[in-house]
């Protein structure tokens, strides 16, 4: 998902389905403000938190404090909370363990840091009782198999890994949920697979969190996931197989012409 952006900014929102035949960025809904240098994170249950930003770069004046989410299920924006301090230039926003929302930084004007944090609490944590998680192995390998504890076993609707985010520059290409395939073994464990590819999940730390039929998470319980073969793209290996060369007049892009003098 690609959004916002712009000087000054657009509201407009684009998704392309990487499992499609001919992939390409599609349009959906736009959002509720424009916003440049936007944060978005990918929330438990599916949906796409999105805060900060503003009107102009750099401009503190047009800072948009009200946050708003999107449902991909039904391609719809409803507004969120009201943020006290402007999040533009070097602000972040990640998901913390619990479910909840982190905001930080900012500094449109160089060496004035906004030192305040900001906690936003996603509406998945007022529909109810949490799932939760009793015991799950600190260790997980491709391919294999585990078994999760939980009391609510029955209500489980998803058991799923989030990467951990490492946003900058209103950019965070990692974020990513993976679904675990499970059966409730009774009513109070869960059977998991976990997955062999490792192009969809790269070997890491995760944090794996139950969601319930209500779309409530758990708090999740980190997870390390290992084991397997070397993937077929592995990146150290693509970075060196190409041409990693400043290019200019005299040194053109691989693939392309010298001009003529």
């Amino acid at each position: 998902m690609i959004l916002g952006g712009g000087d000054p900014a657009i509201n407009t929102a684009h998704i392309i389905d990487l499992k499609a035949s001919a992939p390409a960025y599609e349009p959906v809904a736009s959002m509720t403000h424009a916003r440049f240098h936007v944060n978005a994170v990918l929330l438990p249950d599916r949906t796409v938190f999105v805060s900060g930003g503003n009107g102009q770069s750099e401009v503190v004046a047009t800072a948009v404090l009200e946050a708003e989410i999107y449902d991909p299920a039904t391609d719809t924006w409803i507004a969120a909370a009201t943020a006290q301090a402007g999040r533009l230039y070097h602000s972040i926003a990640l998901l913390l363990p619990d479910g909840r929302v982190l905001a930080a930084g900012s500094n449109p004007n160089r060496r004035d840091d906004e030192l305040r944090l900001e906690i936003y609490h996603p509406p998945y944590l007022f529909r109810g009782p949490r799932p939760f998680i009793e015991t799950v192995p600190q260790q997980i390998l491709y391919g294999g198999e585990f078994e999760i504890h939980t009391p609510q076993a029955e209500e489980i609707h998803w058991v799923e890994l989030i990467w951990l985010m490492a946003t900058t520059h209103s950019c965070e290409t990692g974020q990513r949920v993976v679904d675990l395939e499970f059966k409730a073994h009774d009513f109070c464990r869960l059977h998991v697979n976990v997955l062999s590819e490792q192009n969809i999940a790269p070997p890491g730390r995760y944090m794996l969190f139950l969601v319930n039929k209500r779309g409530v998470p758990s708090v999740a319980r980190w997870v390390q996931l290992t084991g397997g073969g070397k993937p077929d793209h592995e990146p150290a290996e693509i970075k060196q197989q190409l041409a990693m060369h400043v290019t200019s007049k005299d040194n053109p892009a691989p693939g392309t012409k010298k001009p003529s003098d």
